[in-house]
């Protein structure tokens, strides 16, 4: 029996046309939004990395290409769903603000995110060390107490008011007698005073050249910082207290006074008082290890305190000139030495830090 075929004829041709299109048409429905993400993405992650930027700054640099994907040719249709969606796969951190739409892009690359693991291993382990040293002060601490106490020696600290005994105060008022300078006739003729005079003047002038010398010498050793191998605290540089154990006193800033030679990386440092601006009048001791450089404003001056910024521009002065806060670095121009006027690009934060100058 023969089969009759309902295809009208012409039809096949159809349909296959139709399957074509709506291939081609799904085809374009998704490669576009996968094009304009790309390209979206690659613009804030090149141009603003991790900092937080307004979402309507960053669309008008991604309009600027006249060949872009318009937005409405995705099925996002509007730049807060676009915005909405980067939130929800965790490509951005989005916030929405009286301004608008906030994003800041999230770095998710294998070697920022393995740098960051190997940075924070470092914190914790740096905070243990603290810890652990914190904890074995206090331990010294209620030792010599206890054996204080076995000893029958009282620990407790007693305040008792001053007492003064009058009878045991005295005042001198028995003025000394000027003493005369005995004058002494070294001048016996005329050419013997001609002879005197000379010999006076050439040791006056040996004399001269010498104490210029010292003084020179001590001048200079007097503006040279105080370098101790190993230990990057420097005398006149702000620090700022990042330890727990320094209490009260945690995350405010200080000048350092002292750097001790035999003792490396430790010193001592007197708070600033912002509204006198002037120095604490006590001293705290600390160790390099519980304290961080401070980062000036810009124009601001610092010094050079590690030796990866190259062991002859360490100690020297030099101008913030520049703050990259993408990369944390910061270029220094340099205001002394061999190296004057040379600028340092690409320093981290911890090669330099702000100098102390006292107001008034």
């Amino acid at each position: 029996m023969r089969m009759v075929s309902n295809v009208i004829p012409g039809q096949k041709d159809i349909c296959v046309r139709w399957q074509f299109l709506s291939k081609a048409q799904e085809n374009l429905w998704t490669s576009f939004p996968d094009s304009l993400r790309g390209v979206f993405l690659s613009i804030l992650s090149k141009r603003h990395h991790t900092k937080k930027v307004k979402a309507n700054v960053v669309y008008n640099e991604f309009i600027q290409d006249k060949m872009h994907i318009h937005m409405n040719a995705t099925y996002w249709g509007t730049l807060t769903s676009f915005v909405n969606y980067l939130g929800r796969e965790g490509k951005c951190e989005v916030e929405e603000t009286e301004k608008g739409w906030y994003i800041q892009w999230i770095d998710n690359d294998p070697k920022t995110l393995e740098k960051r693991a190997r940075g924070e291993k470092k914190r914790k382990h740096d905070q243990d060390d603290e810890d652990r040293h914190q904890r074995l002060i206090e331990k010294q601490i209620a030792a010599s107490k206890a054996q204080a106490l076995a000893r029958g020696i009282d620990t407790e600290e007693k305040f008792t008011d001053l007492k003064e005994d009058p009878s045991k105060l005295s005042i001198n008022l028995s003025i000394s007698a000027p003493v005369r300078k005995k004058q002494v006739n070294l001048l016996k003729s005329n050419h013997d005073n001609k002879i005197i005079s000379t010999n006076v003047e050439k040791k006056r002038k040996r004399f001269n050249a010498a104490e210029s010398i010292v003084n020179r010498m001590e001048s200079k050793k007097r503006s040279e910082p105080e370098l101790v191998d190993g230990c990057w605290l420097q005398k006149g540089i702000v620090v700022k207290l990042k330890d727990k154990s320094f209490g009260e006193f945690r995350k405010k800033k200080a000048v350092v006074t002292y750097v001790s030679r035999s003792k490396v990386g430790s010193g001592k440092v007197r708070l600033v008082d912002r509204k006198k601006g002037k120095l604490e009048d006590f001293d705290i001791s600390i160790n390099q290890r519980l304290v961080e450089t401070v980062v000036p404003k810009l124009g601001g001056t610092v010094a050079i305190v590690s030796k990866k910024s190259g062991f002859e521009n360490r100690g020297n002065k030099g101008k913030l000139i520049d703050v990259n806060l993408d990369k944390s670095t910061v270029s220094v121009k340099i205001l002394e030495g061999t190296n004057k006027g040379k600028t340092l690009a690409d320093l981290e934060y911890d090669n330099i830090s702000k100098l102390y100058f006292p107001q008034g």
